[in-house]
């Protein structure tokens, strides 16, 4: 690490550019590039290379986290999420107790994700799944509640890079475990680690995210501790999650694609229903090329509102099956849209030179002014280099559908 760039520094930067970013189409390559331009070539060294594939791999398995428990505080079920097979049957019935089960696999899912879970123990489960295209194994603990097992907020989602880690120190986690050496740690990335301890009266395996704390690691909430019968039969169950790791590389790499009406490749299922500024019903019009598909969450498309038409550049999300437009977005007049083409060839080269300064006025709205500034508002999208080459092929479709 250079004299004057901090490992700290680096963390922040990365996680700053991940919050604000469209996670589906955002590269590592592409982190580095707009690293590179505050911090130089000293994010080129292998070292801090290294840093950011973790920082990026954490940030990855930590929304994922995030999102489950979202749900799970909401008792959602959602099939991105709460991978559970036995959600087409109604929950699973609560057992007795929490004792040592025999290991068994639960029949993949028949959604769009291709899931495997395991069972660990009659309340703790492991399963392994995908999150924006990237494979997670994920050890969650359960619940009782109205007499059927939920899924709870203690749990962690490992990398596969994470996974391998653990797989590599198994034999010394048991026999840490089994003699009781309570100051065995792992380093699983720069803020994860797994450790044998002790909780209570028994000795366990903690998988766990940390946190700074006055300059040292701090044990955060996310994570599980994994009582000896249930990390044994983690170490049984390795060679199938891995099985299943191998299903979902191959899945990702021979993907087929889905067939419209036509017989036509279809990229993407169109949303049924949409929402113009959270609350009017958009109506797609004109060609079947439309919408134009920026990423796998991203869309521009033509409305209508109240008479009016709009060209509506939006985030997704998916809900039951269904893509709806989320509130990051905006919707330009067909004057506003009409000074968008006009201005693409400039905005693309401003893209590739990277000219910061480069402006175009589509109105006087969405901005606002402080201090003698124009500074952004809250209504808006920001697209990155693939996403707005995606909009500048769908140009022609969005025009053929104007009135």
């Amino acid at each position: 690490m250079g004299s004057h760039i901090s490992e700290e520094e680096i963390k922040s930067a990365v996680k700053s550019i991940l919050q604000g970013a469209d996670l589906s189409a955002l590269s590592e390559r592409n982190v580095r590039e707009i690293l590179s331009e505050k911090f130089g070539d000293a994010v080129r060294t292998k070292d801090v290379k290294n840093l950011i594939t973790e920082e990026i791999q954490d940030y990855l398995a930590s929304v994922a986290d995030v999102e489950e428990a979202h749900n799970n505080n909401e008792d959602v079920v959602r099939s991105s999420q709460v991978p559970l097979q036995r959600r087409d049957t109604g929950k699973r019935k609560a057992e007795a107790s929490d004792g040592p089960v025999p290991l068994a696999k639960v029949a993949r899912s028949t959604n769009s994700a291709q899931e495997a879970t395991f069972d660990l123990s009659n309340r703790c489960q492991v399963t392994v799944r995908a999150f924006r295209g990237n494979p997670l194994i994920d050890l969650r603990e359960f619940y009782h509640k109205d007499g059927e097992l939920a899924p709870g907020k203690k749990g962690i989602a490992l990398t596969k890079e994470q996974w391998g880690v653990v797989k590599s120190k198994a034999a010394e986690i048991s026999e840490a475990l089994e003699t009781g050496t309570d100051d065995y740690e792992v380093e699983l990335s720069a803020q994860r680690k797994l450790r044998v301890r002790l909780v209570g009266k028994n000795y366990c395996v903690d998988l766990r995210e940390f946190y700074q704390k006055d300059g040292e690691d701090a044990p955060g909430k996310k994570g599980i501790n994994l009582k000896p019968e249930q990390w044994e039969a983690l170490v049984n169950a390795a060679a199938d999650i891995d099985a299943e790791l191998q299903v979902l590389d191959a899945s990702a790499k021979a993907k087929p694609k889905q067939k419209d009406s036509t017989g036509r490749d279809e990229v993407a299922a169109a949303p049924s229903a949409a929402v113009l500024s959270g609350e009017a019903e958009i109506t797609a019009q004109g060609s079947n090329a439309l919408p134009v598909i920026l990423s796998s969450n991203r869309r521009a498309d033509v409305s209508n509102y109240k008479g009016s038409t709009f060209i509506n550049i939006r985030e997704y999300y998916e809900k039951e099956g269904e893509m709806l437009p989320g509130s990051k977005g905006i919707a330009l007049s067909p004057q506003q849209f009409k000074i968008l083409q006009a201005a693409a060839g400039d905005v693309s080269a401003a893209l590739a030179s990277r000219n910061m300064d480069f402006k175009v006025a589509l109105s006087s709205k969405e901005m606002y002014e402080k201090d003698g500034k124009q500074l952004p508002g809250k209504k808006g999208i920001s697209l990155v280099a693939e996403q707005w080459q995606n909009l500048i092929k769908g140009l022609p479709a969005l025009q053929a559908a104007l009135p």
